[in-house]
């Protein structure tokens, strides 16, 4: 994995680890402008909107602690 890539994947990867949710969505048919309202929708409650491909999320994967954690 190029080195640009592992960062990415282990910043996720951290992320994920110090956060209690994990939202995935498929945005492919959201226009710009939804896409920017939701990040301030949910900007207030401390949430970060990050797009990444399934690729990068699922090297990351491998280095989150799942505990308790269930698909709504």
């Amino acid at each position: 994995m190029r080195p640009e890539k592992a960062n990415i994947v282990s910043d996720l990867s951290e992320k994920l680890n110090r956060s209690p949710f994990l939202l995935v969505t498929d945005y492919q048919r959201m226009k710009v402008d939804q896409f920017g309202e939701l990040r301030n929708r949910l900007a207030p409650a401390g949430a970060e909107v990050r797009v990444a491909m399934a690729v990068v999320i699922i090297g990351g994967a491998g280095s989150i602690k799942l505990s308790r954690r269930r698909a709504v």
